[in-house]
């Protein structure tokens, strides 16, 4: 089970990376995932979401936001030299986009300080329709 919270509106990376923090320190849980949340109102209210963990944790590592440029996301070898340059001890929590200064910016979330790192494992080309759950 996990907990879907709305954010307040962030003007920079550094913004939403103190939110995510304080939201993991507040209530003991760790991020998930974060994107972007619209209300059902009439115009609809846009804004950034976290999932947190219904685990309560006493030490969690610290939380990194980076932004990806356009041109990076856009292609595969600058955005794996990106993802590469996070650094060994970076773990990928999430890969999405964000509303940051009310512009849609497409983030990676990385906590830092776990073991293992990260690894890019290169996959098999296949010729299978990919099959997601909802």
């Amino acid at each position: 089970m996990s907990i879907r919270k709305f954010l307040a509106p962030a003007t920079s990376a550094d913004q939403l990376q103190s939110q995510l923090r304080d939201q993991e320190l507040a209530f003991g849980m760790r991020v998930l995932g974060i994107g972007i949340y619209q209300t059902t109102d009439s115009p609809p209210v846009r804004n950034n979401s976290v999932e947190l963990t219904s685990r309560i944790s006493e030490k969690i590592s610290e939380l990194r936001v980076a932004i990806v440029a356009k041109e990076v996301a856009d292609d595969d070898a600058k955005f794996s030299g990106f993802l590469k340059s996070l650094g060994a001890e970076a773990s990928i929590v999430d890969i999405a986009t964000v509303l940051i200064n009310g512009v849609e910016q497409e983030i990676v979330l990385s906590r830092s300080g776990v073991a293992g790192g990260l690894v890019l494992v290169p996959q098999p080309p296949s010729a299978l329709t990919p099959s997601l759950p909802d």
